[in-house]
């Protein structure tokens, strides 16, 4: 087992909290190795959130720990939920398992904390998988978001602010930063802004800004993982308290300076709650960290902001993927009563009215958002029993100018809720007197029915149909009374993009091989499993990142019967055992090297979009699962 340990940052990007890790480490060496307590099952060892049992202005000491308030005054700002949060670290971690420590369990009998007191995860991770192919899928893009057909942007129009909580370094720490180390934060920003603004990008439907949420990083080092933080490019992966300072800073930076402005919390990420905790229908008893996410939820809701959530992605192994993910699972909450605001310190409420009769009241804490193709499918790297009463366009998004320099074509939940995010921005933009539970139930609305039924919903009497949302449609149902400008009508056309003419498939391949010539088994039988060396959904400290996927560009044309994997040169990641999945059956495939293209022709007849995938090994440490693109 290779050996893990923590580096505080890069040295060359240093914030306040790291000069106070490295003060310590230089105090004990004169080494350049920055090493701190190893991760344990993606938990940090030295690193503890818990609530304290009475309200104190101070944490209560416990001998051998730095102690510290998790979110500062100004974060809290009258909150007395948030004020209860403490922080505990120090130099070198306990024994790595989830029995507090000594000195922390006797401030518990003591009844100074509550015994919910849980170990700082390092969990979240972005709802996406990338597949570095940019230029030919914007129109299709376009198209089925619904941003083709409606009108110019007017300039009269409410100032929305849509914050993507994610990848992203923090825009109004670093506003000029357009290079970052995941593709994933940067490449949903910049589909935000090819949804809302006009093409000079001079002219947008919200101010469109970002919170840095996942800022670790985990590269191999001569045989070790290294973990570090870089909160100048952001990283991959982060904490769950990273998250709730993330949405308390955002939400603090919209009150300081929103002038009547709504808000939108966009978070295409999450974590595992089979796993890590959060879903008991009674938040009380969730553990600190994770609760520290969801008070900062209610928080934010109970100001009047919007919050949006992916409900999520197959992880490395099949059996942890029955559910959502957190927080998209926390749609069966309604939103906060004027009566759990106050307790929150929150005095005002945006008022609900009800609709009429003939319209859906969608009122949760958290509106989930699920991912689905061109045809109205769900993505074939959707999670089993996660579909959300909204759903949206999400397969493999790709924009060909773009103002950050690190981005990625994506297939996921990520996507779809970014493409909510920046329906909900339209809409309220010119239908700012819509409370935030009216506007998602007119989204919910507008949208067409599709086949199948939500897996999880806000907490309604009935089973809900999940139905895809569009800006056109969306702004269609908004401006019926002509109060704002309305496109002419709306027009879904499913179909898959047509990629034959492109490049990608006539260029010369390196092999080319007749499906038949490979062995296969099929998944129904014991002895062949697609799923081992599997990992839970958001473990990236097993491996240290990729630069990008194998397969960048895997690709199937329903009409010649071929596929293409056009495999990437530059791939960070060693690959072994690759596999094709199609249907039930999963073939073996010839070794290759990143750089070559391979094609494979004679290929069934009927293909069944959802289960089509390209596998393989990711450094001998877990199974990678890339969706293939289908094209007429």
């Amino acid at each position: 087992m290779k050996k893990i340990v923590i580096l505080p940052s890069k040295l060359c990007q240093i914030s306040v909290l790291t000069l106070r890790y490295l003060t310590l480490l230089f105090s004990f060496s004169y080494s350049t190795t920055l090493i701190a307590a190893p991760i344990d099952n993606g938990c940090f060892n030295n690193e503890w959130i818990a609530i304290t049992a009475k309200h104190s202005s101070s944490c209560p000491r416990a001998y051998g720990w730095t102690e510290s308030k998790l979110f500062s005054a100004h974060q809290v700002d009258g909150n007395p939920s948030l004020e209860s949060y403490c922080q505990y670290k120090k130099l070198l971690g306990h024994n790595g398992n989830n029995t507090p420590p000594t000195e922390l369990q006797k401030l518990i009998d003591k009844g100074l904390l509550k015994k919910n007191i849980q170990r700082n995860c390092v969990v979240v991770g972005g709802l996406a998988s990338a597949i570095d192919h940019k230029a030919v899928l914007e129109s299709q893009l376009k198209l089925q978001t619904g941003k083709s057909e409606i009108p110019n942007i007017s300039k009269e129009r409410y100032p929305v602010r849509l914050a993507i909580i994610d990848s992203l370094p923090t825009a109004e720490l670093y506003p000029e930063n357009n290079s970052t180390n995941s593709p994933h934060g940067a490449s949903l920003t910049e589909i935000a802004r090819f949804l809302l603004c006009e093409q000079t990008k001079e002219v947008c439907l919200a101010q469109i800004t970002s919170q840095l949420a996942l800022a670790y990083i985990a590269e191999l080092r001569e045989d070790e993982y290294h973990i570090f933080r870089d909160d100048f490019q952001g990283g991959y992966f982060g904490s769950l308290t990273d998250l709730s300072l993330a949405i308390q800073n955002e939400t603090s930076a919209w009150k300081s300076g929103k002038q009547n402005k709504k808000l939108i919390l966009n978070l295409s990420l999450g974590w595992n709650g089979d796993v890590w905790g959060g879903t008991t229908t009674n938040p009380i008893d969730y553990p600190a960290a994770v609760k520290s996410v969801f008070d900062s939820i209610v928080s934010a809701r109970c100001h009047g902001a919007l919050i949006i959530a992916a409900a999520g992605n197959k992880s490395k192994t099949e059996t942890q993927d029955f559910q959502a993910m957190l927080p998209a699972r926390w749609a069966k909450f309604p939103s906060p009563s004027k009566e759990d605001c106050l307790q929150y310190g929150i005095k005002l409420v945006p008022e609900e009215r009800k609709n009429s009769k003939n319209e859906s009241i969608l009122d949760s804490l958290v509106y989930g958002v699920s991912g689905i193709d061109a045809l109205g499918n769900p993505l074939a790297n959707s999670r089993k029993n996660s579909n959300a009463t909204i759903t949206a366009f999400g397969d493999h998004a790709a924009l060909q100018n773009t103002t950050a320099t690190n981005t990625e074509v994506l297939t996921g939940s990520s996507v779809s809720t970014v493409v909510v995010s920046s329906i909900a921005s339209l809409v309220w933009g010119y239908r700012p007197e819509l409370s935030a539970t009216e506007l998602m139930s007119l989204v919910y609305d507008a949208g067409e029915p599709l086949k199948f039924n939500a897996d999880f919903q806000p907490p309604t009497p009935r089973p809900l149909v999940a139905k895809r949302a569009s800006m056109c449609s969306a702004l269609l149902k908004a401006c019926k009374d002509n109060s704002c400008p309305a496109p002419n009508h709306c027009n879904w056309q499913k179909q898959m993009g047509d990629l034959t003419g492109t490049g990608l498939m006539n260029s010369p391949a390196t092999a080319n091989y007749n499906l038949n010539s490979f062995s296969a088994c099929k998944t129904s039988q014991s002895d062949c499993n697609a799923i081992e060396n599997g990992s839970i959904a958001i473990s990236p400290w097993t491996t240290p990142q990729p630069d990008s996927d194998a397969c960048p560009n895997c690709m199937v044309s329903l009409q010649s019967h071929t596929m293409i994997m056009q495999t990437n040169a530059s791939y960070g990641g060693s690959i072994t055992d690759p596999k094709l999945l199609i249907g039930e059956a999963l073939f073996d495939l010839p070794p290759f090297s990143p750089g070559d293209k391979i094609m494979i022709t004679d290929l069934p007849n009927s293909i069944d979009s959802n289960n089509l995938f390209f596998s393989y090994m990711v450094n001998d440490s877990f199974r990678e699962w890339v969706p293939i693109l289908v094209s007429e």
